[in-house]
């Protein structure tokens, strides 16, 4: 198997093959070892009722910016994951023109990863605070 070099652009192209992603349009920001910065756009398309930002998309930002910190991991591995438990504090909602989730592997096991991750709005507001596991699958399909 050939080496990746994940970058902003090896990470977006990823995204971009996942419908739900270019649904909500999320781009790669930065990339590097363990760590994955992505954006959402704040428009009209995630809002809720209230013209707030809706905490699903919140909440799939979250989870893609943590899915990314493993990918170089799981392609290393030959291996694939899928979210087992996120936790998510909501804190504000994001204002401006975008929300950005900073995201970190603080452990990558046999069986598990675990993830955490801050949102900010345009203006550096801190939005949410959450954490992922994730649940490593090598050779088993998802249930």
């Amino acid at each position: 198997m050939s080496e990746v070099v994940w970058t902003a652009a090896t990470t977006q192209a990823r995204l971009d093959r996942n419908p739900f992603s270019r649904l909500l349009q999320l781009r790669a920001v930065t990339v590097r070892e363990e760590f994955a910065e992505l954006e959402l756009p704040v428009t009209e398309q995630v809002s809720q009722m209230l013209g707030l930002v809706h905490g699903g998309a919140v909440a799939t930002l979250i989870d893609s910016a943590c899915a990314a910190c493993l990918w170089p991991h799981l392609e290393a591995q030959g291996v694939a994951a899928v979210t087992l438990e996120m936790k998510v504090n909501f804190l504000a909602t994001p204002r401006g023109a975008f929300a950005r989730a900073q995201a970190s592997l603080l452990r990558f096991g046999r069986t598990t990863a675990y993830t955490e991750c801050s949102v900010t709005d345009e203006s550096g507001k801190l939005c949410a605070r959450a954490s992922a596991t994730f649940f490593l699958l090598r050779g088993e399909a998802p249930a």
